[in-house]
């Protein structure tokens, strides 16, 4: 009988998952006997064998791998494993969502004693791009008699896009019993659900629900489709077998793409009245708050937070997780409390939010927020009060040196592909509060837009707004929350606005000298000035063409502005009044409720012909 001898040097190291140390690993511990003497010669039939075992360990220790990957939240890649993981935390993704706005809707021609309704689901249209998509009435609505007018109306009449469809399940009493909903497109917020002839409402909470409750239960299952089903008599209500269950239900066609619509016409005849008029509901400027299925990544991240959150608003934490997860229209929050505020105001919480789509939220849509989502949870005693984010825009001013040669592109085409690639830095890398504008990130991916392009000359600066009280004398501050370009006193204006007009002189801007800021005539004229030029080497001022001096200050430390001036019109018949500053570095950074940004009409971008700026170097170095 033969004997094995195993020693520290053959032993099988079992740590070893790939093919080729495995089969090492298996060289080594055939080393240890005798029999067999051919296992390290390739053509041997051992060592087919060897590769046979190899390979077998390798799959199973791959399989047990990933199956152990699927058991935690952080290393999970399949939906299903996530979503599955997410149950255990009580949390349910959300669905695609359709856009919603609100609608005044007056009848022409109406006769006073016979109001009209609207029914659920009526349908209205509008155009994005060249296709018409239809939205539909979440509930019904009878129109209300106004005497002033002499017609009949429905106002705030709320609209949602989708399709309707209804789905019918007989109920079987099944252990365990769910009830699939077999579009993906789903919008979970439009569900009504019947069993029985009776309605049953969304489960919210567990400890106010009976064994009488007509509650239904929703979770995302199998296939990316999601399933209802009913209590077991002791938490909810139990159907009884043979009832019928009826699931009526939106499905989103557009999700995100259906925000931004304006322009709506009712697609049905109207019995009754000779024409209706559709005008947009006070505070609503545009359809919002459609979203696309919630992504595995954010699965990730908000099904923690919500379990921690435990349906409660107290920490800032709690207020951020809650807007960004229950409503669809929040990009980025940033929220703060009174006494952090300047000045402070206790017992006030501050919110601000950044939408998915435009730059501030509509009154509407602040009172959606705030009666649907906030004052249900929050402490009674505590207020909520909403900030438009601070926008910082970044002017971007970039000269490009290519090579001709290594491009298919003339100049022209490739600034406005850099260009390009400088709004989609803003896109990916600036889409939270929290976000820095990095200028080393920006200069690399300009660098790395193509291969042609040999370097690049970019310089920065920041731009703020102001929506001016025009023809009236009055008090401004702004905050670029930045440190300006200052080096040394008497140092050239680092800061300047756009033009106005000002005690019936045109062209007028504001600057800076010595930290006092001064109101100087413009020497531009009517060419006026759309501040995408970064530099201010041609704004010097000459005493001849100060029109005001002092009318504030600027702290080039903090970047605080603050001046008083009557401003009677503004150039072009602009809405806002913008001013631009050199930063004293290039890293921008975000305070408070600041959101950092680039606007596309903020890009100015260059490309030269790299060979031919090497020969003019040449000729004058000579």
């Amino acid at each position: 009988m033969a004997t094995n001898y195993i020693t520290e040097t053959n032993k099988l190291k079992i740590a070893e998952l790939d093919f080729d140390s495995i089969k090492t690993a298996l060289k080594t511990f055939l080393r240890g006997q005798t029999e067999f003497a051919d296992y390290d010669f390739e053509g041997s039939a051992i060592n087919i064998l060897l590769d046979v075992l190899a390979y077998n360990t390798h799959y199973n220790g791959f399989y047990t791998n990933m199956l152990a990957s699927e058991m935690f939240m952080d290393s999970a890649s399949l939906r299903s494993s996530i979503v599955s993981l997410a149950k255990h935390l009580g949390y349910t993704p959300s669905s695609k969502r359709g856009s919603t706005i609100d609608l005044d809707v007056v009848f022409e021609g109406a006769s006073e004693n016979v109001p009209i309704t609207i029914p659920r689901n009526a349908k209205f249209t509008t155009r994005i791009g060249p296709d018409a998509y239809t939205f539909l009435t979440t509930q019904a609505r009878t129109s209300i008699y106004n005497s002033t007018t002499g017609k009949h109306e429905v106002i705030n009449l709320q609209i949602t896009e989708g399709i309707s469809f209804s789905e019918t399940y007989t109920v079987q009493g099944n252990t365990n019993e769910t009830f699939v909903i077999p579009n993906e497109d789903v919008d979970t917020t439009t569900l009504i659900v019947a069993a029985g002839g009776e309605i049953f409402t969304k489960a919210d909470d567990l400890t106010e629900i009976s064994s009488t409750s007509k509650v239904y239960f929703l979770q995302e299952g199998n296939q990316n489709r999601y399933e209802i089903y009913f209590g077991d008599g002791v938490v909810g209500k139990k159907p009884s077998i043979s009832e019928i269950v009826q699931i009526t239900y939106n499905a989103s066609q557009l999700g995100t793409d259906g925000n931004g619509a304006r322009t709506f016409f009712l697609a049905e005849t109207v019995s009754g009245a000779t024409s209706v008029d559709l005008t947009l509901s006070s505070g609503y400027t545009r359809s919002a708050g459609g979203s696309e299925r919630e992504t595995t990544s954010s699965i990730k991240i908000q099904a923690p937070r919500q379990f921690g959150l435990q349906k409660r608003l107290v920490t800032t934490n709690d207020y951020k997780t809650r807007l960004e997860n229950d409503y669809t229209l929040v990009d980025s929050v940033r929220v703060w409390g009174g006494e952090d505020n300047n000045p402070p105001e206790f017992g006030t919480v501050y919110v601000s939010v950044k939408p998915r789509t435009g730059y501030v939220l509509s009154q509407a849509e602040q009172y959606k927020i705030a009666n649907d989502i906030i004052k249900k949870r929050n402490v009674v005693t505590v207020n909520t009060r909403f900030v438009e984010p601070d926008y910082l825009f970044v002017a971007v001013n970039s000269t490009i040196s290519f090579d001709p040669r290594q491009t298919s592109r003339n100049a022209s085409q490739l600034s406005n592909l850099v260009k390009a690639r400088i709004l989609n830095y803003s896109t990916t890398q600036l889409t939270r509060f929290e976000d820095y504008f990095r200028y080393t990130a920006l200069t690399k991916m300009i660098d790395e837009t193509e291969f042609s392009i040999k370097n690049n000359t970019t310089t920065i600066a920041m731009k703020k707004r102001i929506l001016p009280e025009l023809k009236v004398r009055r008090r401004y501050e702004l905050e670029f929350n930045n440190a300006l370009n200052r080096p040394h006193a008497g140092h050239a204006p680092v800061l300047r606005s756009s033009l106005f007009t000002y005690g019936g002189v045109e062209n007028c801007y504001i600057t800076d000298r010595d930290g006092i800021l001064r109101i100087v005539l413009s020497q531009r004229g009517d060419s006026g000035d759309d501040l995408n030029d970064t530099s201010m080497s041609d704004y010097g001022v000459s005493d001849n063409r100060i029109i005001e001096d002092n009318i504030g200050q600027v702290d080039y430390t903090t970047g605080e502005v603050a001046f008083t001036s009557h401003i009677s019109k503004l150039f072009g018949n602009e809405t806002y009044l913008y001013f631009i500053a050199q930063p004293a570095i290039n890293d921008i950074i975000p305070q408070k409720n600041t959101f950092i940004t680039i606007d596309t009409s903020d890009v100015q971008v260059l490309a030269i012909d790299d060979n031919n700026r090497i020969q003019e170097d040449r000729v004058r170095s000579y």
